[in-house]
């Protein structure tokens, strides 16, 4: 049986995943350009590794590269949406219909997202992050940082929300109905 908590509850979980989806979608306009910045230097240390290859060799296996990245990075790109829809899709209805194993999940999910705050905090304060020693340094744009953070504060705030309303009422704030 829903209380007064419950409705609230649902509304930000569901705020949060909408405004996660449209910070995902936003990171689709800068990331093409660290990820061949990436390549790019990979194929300039695999050159360096390689002195008997010509320059024009380089060019045509960076060409060849950058085709078969392009390739992988649409499909991949197709596919993230299409995955990123359905959970989207499943979150919001599993949301709204009270589902008790999503309330578990989205729990884990919740704790989960504040992991993202070191990373975040650090982007957020100028510093560049790096994948390896020898990758280009990703250089989060202070915007993206700036709502990564508050998301996870949020989803924070609402893992914390959920614990409490649990050992309050029950999961999604809703009372045990006997019987």
């Amino acid at each position: 049986m829903p209380t007064a908590w419950t409705r609230p509850l649902q509304i930000a979980i569901i705020a949060l995943l909408v405004v996660g989806l449209i910070n995902g979608v936003a990171v689709l306009f800068w990331l093409p350009d660290y990820m061949q910045a990436a390549m790019n230097a990979s194929i300039d240390r695999q050159a360096q590794l390689s002195p008997n290859l010509d320059p024009a060799q380089v060019e045509q296996i960076r060409q060849q590269t950058r085709q078969l990245a392009q390739m992988i990075f649409t499909v991949s790109l197709g596919v993230g949406i299409v995955l990123a829809l359905a959970y989207f899709a499943l979150a919001t209805i599993g949301t709204l219909h009270r589902w008790t194993w999503w309330f578990w999940v989205q729990l884990v999910l919740a704790g989960l997202a504040v992991l993202s705050l070191p990373q975040n905090v650090l982007a957020l304060s100028g510093r560049t992050i790096r994948a390896s020693p020898s990758a280009p340094p990703l250089h989060v744009p202070v915007a993206s940082a700036a709502v990564n953070v508050l998301l996870a504060l949020a989803w924070l705030a609402v893992f914390i929300w959920m614990i409490v309303a649990y050992r309050r009422f029950g999961p999604w704030a809703c009372r045990r109905v006997p019987g």
